[in-house]
């Protein structure tokens, strides 16, 4: 490991981002990627049935702000972050979210989608993109969160853990899986991109 460039690690890493555009995407990754959405949104939807979900929308109501972003199921406006992190909230409530992802043949189990795709819905209402870039952001993202879950060669909670893993594999890969969505929606350039204050 002694050998490897961070630097050019992350200069190749965000020139993905930044220069993906929709007409790179084979229709196939266009379809799946719309299927997921439309599943996370139901998974949102059906989440706010509970009670303390919808406690979580009054709480984000009372607290006021800019109304940038739409709390799914409660049409409640309200800063984009914070819109962002009740979708999250409501999506995750019965862990129906879209579960698996493939890397070079190889099929995994993980929740990524209840953050990646709910936090790009939210900043891309907040601008006011189309649904081309929301798309091609959600793809870039996915396609990281899942090329890192793989890496850290963790298939599933429970299995094989008696190995030695390079990181932890569920909060870091929706950590760095949501984060090309503001580079999608808001037109980011590599300095943007790459620094972490820039992070919604």
């Amino acid at each position: 490991m002694g050998n490897v460039d961070g630097r050019a690690i992350i200069a190749a890493w965000s020139e993905n981002v930044l220069k993906t555009r929709f007409e790179d995407l084979d229709p196939a990754t266009v379809d799946n990627a719309k299927s997921r959405i439309i599943d996370t949104i139901g998974c949102a939807i059906g989440g706010a049935g509970l009670p303390e979900n919808a406690a979580l929308a009054q709480l984000v109501q009372d607290w006021g702000g800019s109304e940038e972003a739409t709390i799914l199921a409660f049409g409640v406006k309200a800063p984009a972050h914070e819109v962002a992190m009740v979708n999250c909230i409501l999506c995750r409530s019965f862990d129906w979210g879209p579960l698996a992802i493939e890397v070079d043949g190889r099929r995994y189990g993980t929740h990524t989608s209840e953050t990646t795709v709910l936090t790009a819905l939210a900043l891309a209402e907040k601008q006011g993109v189309g649904g081309k870039e929301l798309i091609t952001a959600l793809v870039v993202g996915d396609d990281i969160a899942a090329r890192l879950f793989a890496a850290s060669d963790r298939p599933g909670p429970g299995v094989g853990d008696d190995r030695p893993q390079a990181l932890e594999p569920w909060g870091t890969v929706t950590t760095f899986g949501r984060r090309p969505s503001p580079a999608g929606c808001l037109a980011w350039t590599a300095p943007g991109f790459t620094t972490p204050s820039a992070s919604p």
